[in-house]
């Protein structure tokens, strides 16, 4: 209204909806968020459409729509609905093709666990450097126990019976220890 009053100048709905977007797409929240937010409400009369916040949780941005939520006038008493956060892990896992462990210890709820099992299995597939780490990790924060088949193990464990000398036997040792935490051991044949 006030942009209006002194400029004569209209913006379109879509022009001041591509303005709330482009605040809603910098990295981190922070007071001059809210404040750009009230200032364009101010400016043109028009309240973000919710389509934009929508846009978050399809992106799978759990905690950056949990930020935002209040400035489209969505506020919980309980916290954000279950549904919701499922969703935005589905969304997640789908475009990143692992889960987000930071949202979910943020968020305090655990994805269901078929979701977690695809995102073990993901990892297993991937076989990176790290995959112990990011199945223990996994596991941490979700409490959930990977399903590994006995033929998907083998390959991995054989490379760290190997005895590549980059494998030292403490790394070996140390590696074999943070499967068994979480259950997963060895087939019998390779320890021998």
């Amino acid at each position: 209204k006030e942009l209006i009053s002194a400029t004569n100048f209209v913006p379109t709905y879509e022009q001041v909806q591509a303005k709330y977007r482009s605040v809603i797409k910098e990295k981190s929240y922070n007071f001059l968020t809210e404040d750009l937010f009230n200032d364009l409400r101010e400016l043109t009369g028009l309240n973000p459409d919710e389509a934009l916040l929508q846009e978050v949780l399809d992106a799978g941005h759990i905690v950056r729509y949990k930020e935002l939520a209040p400035l489209f006038g969505l506020v919980w008493t309980d916290g954000i609905p279950s549904d919701i956060i499922q969703r935005a892990y589905e969304n997640y896992f789908e475009k990143k093709g692992h889960l987000d462990i930071g949202a979910i210890k943020e968020t305090g709820e655990r994805p269901n666990p078929e979701l977690v099992q695809r995102a073990y299995q993901k990892i297993i597939e991937q076989g990176g450097e790290k995959w112990m780490d990011e199945v223990k990790e996994l596991w941490q924060a979700t409490g959930v126990h990977p399903a590994f088949t006995p033929e998907q193990l083998r390959p991995l464990f054989e490379k760290i019976f190997d005895h590549n000398p980059r494998h030292s036997e403490f790394r070996r040792h140390d590696d074999i220890k943070k499967l068994a935490e979480i259950g997963i051991k060895p087939p019998l044949d390779l320890v021998e």
